[in-house]
């Protein structure tokens, strides 16, 4: 298992002139689980490799919410992106978080 840029971001606008190389890498080693954490979702869908589809076994995939804004603004690009494995960290708790806010109901509703 390894953690991809657990202290800066995958998903940075830095990022974009390598992402491609370690997708490569993740690619070709379906016998490793990569962690991938952001704060930025939004920028997800367009840094994704062409042969995505819904998600490759061995990529996770968390954001970071940090308090009930965050989470409110965050959760539903997560419930919108094809991960097979989605997840949530509350980190760093700055302050109380509830995941049982509307967008996120309507979306479980779809189910």
């Amino acid at each position: 298992m390894l953690w991809v840029c657990m202290t800066s971001d995958f998903f940075l606008p830095e990022a974009d002139p390598w992402r491609d190389d370690a997708w490569d890498m993740i690619r070709m080693r379906p016998d490793v689980i990569f962690f991938l954490l952001t704060k930025r979702p939004q920028r997800v869908s367009a840094c994704l490799p062409e042969d995505w589809g819904n998600g490759w076994e061995n990529v996770f995939f968390h954001v970071a919410c940090e308090n009930q804004i965050r989470a409110e603004e965050r959760i539903p690009f997560l419930l919108s992106l094809p991960f097979r494995h989605k997840g949530v960290f509350c980190t760093p708790l700055l302050g109380p978080i509830s995941l049982r806010f509307q967008a996120h109901l309507q979306w479980m509703r779809g189910l």
